[in-house]
């Protein structure tokens, strides 16, 4: 069965709530708090709907574990770029994956949804964000669309009539 936009962003959603823990790679439930970051979240939507990296192996297998409080953006974008395959801005839809600029560098990943608030027919993001201490989702409003370093798409997400843009090599071996 193919996974489409709307089955990421229900996995994306089931996460909402978890509170925020750096590295953290836990969903909330009804016993644990859980505990997650935003690439945490990436990982954990990416293991339970077998999401595919560009090279076909398992998404979740491109996780890394030791990384500071500030990523270094210049190897999280290389990364994302040989995992995912990056689309232009005017392509994003529901499901999509976003690399942000926090203090001037590529270091926060969000999920694109379909917004369920106010302002329908926009996209929104659900992400784990330190400031508000959980995984959250809000509108992809203008502030957040300034910080888009660059948007990504999963490999099970390609549509001919939807083309990727990025021809980054794909490394033979991911590295954990």
């Amino acid at each position: 069965m193919a996974i489409t936009g709307r089955d990421i962003t229900a996995e994306a959603r089931s996460w909402l709530g978890t509170r925020f823990k750096h590295q953290g790679r836990n969903r909330r439930t009804a016993s644990h708090s859980g505990g997650v970051d935003c690439l945490g979240l990436l990982m954990g939507v990416a293991g339970a709907l077998h999401l595919s990296a560009r090279d076909q192996t398992p998404l979740y297998l491109w996780d890394e574990r030791q990384y500071s409080k500030a990523p270094d953006g210049a190897y999280m974008q290389q990364r994302l770029g040989a995992a995912l395959w990056e689309i232009s801005s005017h392509r994003i839809r529901c499901g999509d994956i976003g690399l942000f600029n926090w203090d001037g560098q590529p270091q926060h990943l969000a999920f694109f949804g379909d917004y369920r608030g106010e302002g329908r027919g926009m996209l929104s993001m659900i992400h784990a964000f330190a400031p508000a201490g959980r995984v959250i989702e809000h509108g992809f409003d203008a502030i957040w669309q300034a910080r888009l370093a660059a948007p990504y798409r999963p490999h099970d997400l390609l549509h001919p009539a939807l083309p990727a843009i990025s021809p980054a090599p794909v490394p033979a071996s991911p590295a954990l």
